[in-house]
């Protein structure tokens, strides 16, 4: 219940005009009091912290990758016009990068880092916006390849490891190189069909 009450703080924080970094902030300001008060009132109830150094340094990361690679991508964005084009291609080409960009670093920074590339030079009410679907289909469809190119595995993997149950990495990243182009180039061409 009190996630559900989370999400509803953060969500209204980010409507009222917050800047992301203060909205998650205020959230998790509220999530940290709640623990608080349920530690004093139920002990029992906080378990120690399932989370490596690893996944809170990649938390942290975040940050740093997408406003490093935003100063590179707005400068590749003034050169060429990216937004125009909004073919079969252009779509693949956007989903493309989104897949390999999350797999390469993580799936959030990487729709930061290339959404001024495909929303530069168009309003995003015409074409610009099938571009930045396809790159949400990349970044969100496509980071099934590597472990940390998104939250969601490394939080499923933890969860995993508390069960105590293993899972093999070679396994996941076999199967992630199959699976990951075949369901974004089925999802891209849907959208282009859908257009």
């Amino acid at each position: 219940t009190f996630s559900g009450i989370v999400i509803l703080i953060l969500c209204t924080a980010l409507l009222c005009g917050a800047v992301p970094w203060l909205a998650a902030l205020i959230a998790a300001s509220a999530l940290f009091c709640y623990l608080q008060f349920t530690g004093v009132m139920r002990p029992q109830a906080l378990v120690p912290a399932q989370m490596t150094v690893l996944l809170v340094g990649l938390f942290f990361g975040t940050d740093v990758i997408v406003y490093l690679c935003q100063d590179l991508i707005n400068g590749f964005a003034s050169v060429g016009d990216a937004g125009a084009d909004t073919g079969l291609s252009a779509l693949f080409g956007a989903a493309g990068i989104g897949m390999l960009g999350a797999n390469l670093g993580n799936n959030l920074p990487a729709y930061l880092a290339f959404e001024p590339l495909f929303a530069a030079g168009t309003p995003v009410s015409s074409g610009s916006s099938s571009l930045l679907i396809s790159l949400l289909i990349g970044v969100n469809i496509g980071p099934i390849i590597t472990p940390w190119a998104s939250l969601a595995t490394l939080l499923w993997h933890e969860r995993l490891l508390t069960e105590g149950l293993q899972v093999s990495w070679g396994r996941f990243i076999r199967r992630g190189l199959v699976l990951a182009p075949v369901t974004v180039f089925a999802a891209t061409f849907g959208l282009y069909f859908a257009l």
